[in-house]
């Protein structure tokens, strides 16, 4: 018997990871090598150019919104 889980649980646990790897991520280059194994993983299917321009937003998402909590607790 195989539990099943809802789009929001799957989301969330996807976004996480890519949280993780970006956070772990000393470059845009390693970043994009470590989210092309995930997306493999994940069995993502995109083309290359679609999940490039994933890579874009999401690095520069993730990156923007780290500076922005790392001024905030400055303050």
């Amino acid at each position: 018997m195989y539990i099943v889980p809802d789009k929001t649980q799957v989301f969330q646990a996807i976004k996480s990871n890519i949280e993780l790897i970006a956070s772990d991520s000393k470059s845009f280059d390693e970043y994009i090598q470590k989210i092309a194994i995930f997306a493999k993983l994940i069995r993502l299917n995109v083309s290359e150019s679609e999940f490039i321009n994933l890579c874009f937003k999401s690095w520069d998402y993730l990156k923007n919104d780290k500076n922005k909590s790392s001024n905030s607790s400055k303050k």
